[in-house]
């Protein structure tokens, strides 16, 4: 008789993380810790854990002051996310590689404050990060994470305190 194993396809991950200003409270569910403080931890160890061979980028949003933006003209992305401090994808590598120092630095480095504009850091990734990265033998996969609903709409629109999401805009 045969046997056989699937063989691991290559994996590509974007991890696309909240860190506006409300990601600075505290809840009874976080043993004293900030909500920033309990994701930082989480996703260091979970990076910590990935095989060599996985391709991750990161983008952090807003990892930056927010400015109103009352008009109802759309303004680009870096306007309300800090788009020059993706870290790109790439190899995870072994311990110590480049790419675990830059997330690991990523992660220590970020500015929790803002709104939070999450159909655009989400689209900004994918089009920039995770579509140019892939290829026909990867799994790719793009994973989002906040703490609440956005509140700056597509086009960096709104004050922060609430998003209108057009949701017919293309991402």
């Amino acid at each position: 008789g045969w046997s056989s194993e699937a063989e691991a396809q290559p994996t590509l991950l974007t991890f696309v993380v909240d860190v506006s200003s409300s990601m600075n409270d505290k809840t009874p569910s976080t043993g004293g810790y900030t909500k920033w403080e309990i994701t930082r931890d989480s996703l260091q160890s979970a990076v910590n854990k990935l095989p060599q061979a996985t391709s991750l980028g990161m983008l952090f949003f807003p990892n930056r002051g927010t400015v109103p933006n009352q008009n109802t003209t759309p303004i680009d992305v870096s306007n309300c996310v800090n788009t020059a401090a993706m870290i790109a994808v790439a190899p995870l590598g072994s311990t110590g590689s480049s790419q675990r120092q830059a997330v690991t630095a990523g992660l220590q480095s970020v500015t929790q404050q803002g709104g939070t504009p999450t159909l655009d850091a989400y689209a900004y990734a994918l089009n920039s990060g995770l579509l140019p990265a892939m290829t026909p033998s990867v799994s790719a996969f793009m994973v989002l994470i906040t703490d609440g609903e956005p509140t700056i709409g597509a086009g960096c629109e709104g004050s922060g305190e609430a998003a209108v999401i057009d949701a017919n805009r293309d991402i």
